[in-house]
């Protein structure tokens, strides 16, 4: 089992390399771009990995991000086990980080290779402290190749949510979100064009070689055909 599973995550990870251009940088307010750069063995080529932005504050940092002062830190004092920083626009919280050494290394060194020709913004209105204005305000950003995720418990604005896709399925954790969320659309079709689709071909692809729980779903199907079928013979 375990030999076919490492054949699936190999043709799949060489499935992706195809469908997805060699460099892009996805900017999002929480760790939900890092399982892609993982899974591939891609080099981050953005600053928002391991780490969450406070979400009344994001939108100010995605404006001002081509600020050439934009990288700069200034670390706050907290009771939080993981430090914390501030930009010119936002509060960083850089859950997966061990120190402010790292902090300064590593946010620096992937803040400087962003691909300006291809960058990817992503934000999730489902979380907490994301307000109505909020959404209303990026409605009016217009930002291009962007995605904006939100729950079936989010309060929206009449005009609706730009590039927004519904998540039926929403968790907060950020990370889960991605596996969870690349079953609502075509993931390569928008790192590559920036355009939001889901077509068959992708929800076959992603069934088959991408998606890390169908193994196990694969697996709790066949267990219950299994124990439906020795009940019938017993009875």
């Amino acid at each position: 089992m375990k030999f076919i599973l490492k054949i699936r995550d190999g043709l799949g990870r060489a499935m992706s390399r195809t469908l997805l251009p060699e460099s892009f940088s996805i900017i999002s307010d929480d760790c939900w771009g890092g399982p892609l750069y993982r899974q591939l063995g891609l080099q981050y080529t953005t600053p928002t990995i391991g780490l969450w932005i406070e979400p009344r504050e994001y939108l100010n940092f995605l404006e001002n991000i081509r600020n050439t002062n934009a990288p700069m830190l200034e670390f706050i004092k907290t009771d939080k086990d993981y430090p914390v920083a501030r930009t010119l626009d936002a509060t960083l919280y850089f859950l997966h980080y061990r120190s402010e050494e790292e902090v300064k290394d590593k946010f620096a060194k992937r803040f400087n290779r962003i691909n300006w020709n291809r960058v990817l913004v992503k934000v999730d209105f489902g979380k907490p402290g994301y307000t109505v204005q909020d959404i209303e305000k990026w409605n009016k950003l217009h930002i291009a190749n962007s995605i904006a995720f939100y729950s079936a418990t989010t309060e929206l604005p009449g005009s609706g949510v730009f590039n927004g896709v519904l998540i039926s399925d929403w968790v907060i954790d950020g990370a889960a979100m991605f596996n969870i969320t690349r079953k609502h659309f075509d993931v390569f079709n928008w790192v590559k064009n920036g355009k939001i689709s889901s077509g068959l071909f992708y929800r076959l692809l992603n069934f088959l070689f991408l998606d890390p729980s169908t193994p196990m779903r694969i697996a709790n199907k066949a267990m219950h055909l299994t124990a439906s079928r020795c009940a019938g013979r017993r009875r």
